[in-house]
């Protein structure tokens, strides 16, 4: 890495203040309440709910960082441009990812028990906070809502592409499985008025997608259904689409939740798979902090395609298609292998 004309050393790179001061920006929303000429500490403190000479520490060093500038003069503290990302109204804002009180910031945190994930193969964050992921969703509301917005943020870009680059006309029930609030099944609803759907998701966020979805105006075509996947899916689609579902669990869950796919596909039906992979398209980087990420959250993994391949194939589900959709992720679509000739 280079920074300012020299080249980074271990240390600065292994630096956690710089990471967490900008984390702890975002969470008090200093770029937001800081006035477009700047504002000095005193004047953000009563705003961000801190004394002003702990604040004035804190905005110091985020002026080392280059999110704040410092007029010594008038001692007022403006967001650069760079700083701008912790805006909320960036046009890519990073403030939701890294406010602490929301559901990625906070899961996070649980990279400091990355020497766990690595040594035993689980979950760092069930390590740190007591309990796995899901369960500390389920058990508070305000963090579940959190991460619903945050999975629209995170394909919201990517939506356009999927609902207008697929041939959905082949289809006519859609199940959108672990469809958090409904955005992206209310998204494709919406653009091919042919198509019913329903999401499957459990029970915290039931409440959540059937909100949105009676809000979208797409009536009796729309519905809710609660339930585990890893159980059963829902009878009666011929298209059922797992988007960002994957990568957070380890094979043997993939490989049931497929197989539970199949078992419900119809043989002119079809299975979606929207993920990042591992070998992406040309061109991408590898990603991965994303599959640090994961594994350190929820003890899951980025998988390469031949990965999720080869877990479709064992339970009879074969590649059919595959489509990039933007910076991240990749369509593939799988359909029931043929059945073999009789003897």
């Amino acid at each position: 890495m280079a920074r300012d004309g020299h080249r980074t050393s271990v240390v600065e790179s292994a630096d956690l203040f710089a990471p967490m001061a900008l984390r702890v920006a975002a969470t008090l929303r200093l770029a937001d309440l800081a006035k477009d000429d700047g504002s000095t500490a005193a004047e953000l403190a009563p705003q961000a709910g801190v004394d002003a000479v702990p604040l004035g520490r804190l905005l110091d060093h985020l002026v080392t960082l280059g999110a704040f500038d410092h007029d010594e003069e008038s001692g007022r503290y403006a967001v650069t441009e760079w700083g701008r990302q912790l805006r909320a109204d960036d046009p890519h804002p990073m403030r939701f990812s890294l406010d602490l009180n929301n559901t990625v910031g906070r899961a996070q945190l649980a990279a400091v028990e990355l020497l766990h994930t690595v040594t035993a193969d689980e979950a760092g964050y069930t390590r740190m906070y007591g309990r796995d992921f899901y369960t500390d969703l389920a058990e508070n509301p305000a963090l579940r809502a959190s991460f619903d917005a945050s999975m629209e943020q995170r394909i919201h870009g990517e939506v356009a592409e999927l609902v207008k680059g697929f041939d959905w006309s082949r289809f006519r029930r859609l199940v959108d499985l672990g469809g958090g609030d409904g955005y992206l099944l209310a998204s494709v609803l919406q653009a091919h008025s042919h198509l019913r759907g329903t999401v499957l998701e459990r029970g915290e966020t039931v409440g959540a997608a059937a909100a949105r979805l009676a809000a979208s105006g797409l009536g009796e075509r729309a519905e809710v259904v609660q339930g585990d996947f890893f159980d059963s899916v829902p009878e009666g689609a011929d298209l059922f689409l797992l988007s960002d579902i994957l990568h957070n669990w380890p094979d043997d869950k993939v490989a049931t939740l497929l197989e539970n796919c199949a078992k419900s596909m119809p043989p002119d039906g079809a299975l979606l798979v929207v993920e990042t992979m591992l070998d992406g398209e040309p061109g991408q980087a590898l990603n991965t902090t994303m599959d640090l990420s994961i594994w350190t959250f929820l003890g899951g993994r980025e998988r390469t395609q031949a990965n999720i391949v080869g877990l479709a194939e064992r339970v009879g589900l074969i590649l059919t298609g595959k489509k990039h959709l933007g910076t991240w992720r990749n369509l593939l679509e799988f359909r029931p292998r043929d059945p073999l000739p009789a003897a």
